[in-house]
C-alpha cells in the first residue's frame, strides 16, 4: 500500500473495547476523501485488510501476553523468521510505569522499537 513495506501489519491495542468495525470506522475517519474518489476508498479498504485492533488492559501483563500472541499470530504468516515490531505509544502519564513494567520481551524481541508519546 503505497509507502508500507509489504506484509505489513498494523495492530491497534488500547483499553477501550470495540469490535473491528468500530476500530475501522474510528482509523478512517480522519482520512479526507471529500470528491468520494474510488481510488481513495479502495486504498482504506485495503489498509481495513492488513490492520486489527485488540482491547486490553495496561496494568495487567495477562493482556499484554494476549496482545503478544495476536502478533504472534500474524507474524507466523510470514516466510521470514525475521520480525521488525515497533510499538508506537500514546499513552497517558499514570500509565507508563505499568506499561512499562510489562513483558519487556515484546517490545524488544526481534528488532522491536518503542516509541512513547504523553497524551492527556
Amino acid at each position: 500500500m503505497g509507502y508500507l513495506p509489504k506484509g505489513v501489519h498494523i495492530v491497534g491495542y488500547a483499553r477501550t473495547k470495540m469490535d473491528d468495525q468500530e476500530y475501522h470506522k474510528r482509523a478512517t475517519s480522519y482520512i479526507k476523501n471529500p470528491n468520494n474518489d474510488d481510488a481513495i476508498n479502495a486504498k482504506i479498504e485495503e489498509f481495513k485488510q492488513f490492520s486489527t485492533y485488540i482491547a486490553g488492559s495496561y496494568e495487567e501483563g495477562s493482556a499484554f501476553e494476549e496482545l503478544n500472541k495476536h502478533l504472534e499470530g500474524i507474524e507466523s504468516g510470514y516466510q521470514s523468521q525475521t520480525r521488525n515490531r515497533i510499538f508506537y505509544l500514546a499513552l497517558p502519564p499514570s500509565v507508563f510505569i505499568p506499561v512499562a513494567e510489562n513483558p519487556a520481551d515484546m517490545f524488544t524481541k526481534n528488532l522491536g522499537r518503542v516509541k512513547f508519546e504523553e497524551c492527556r
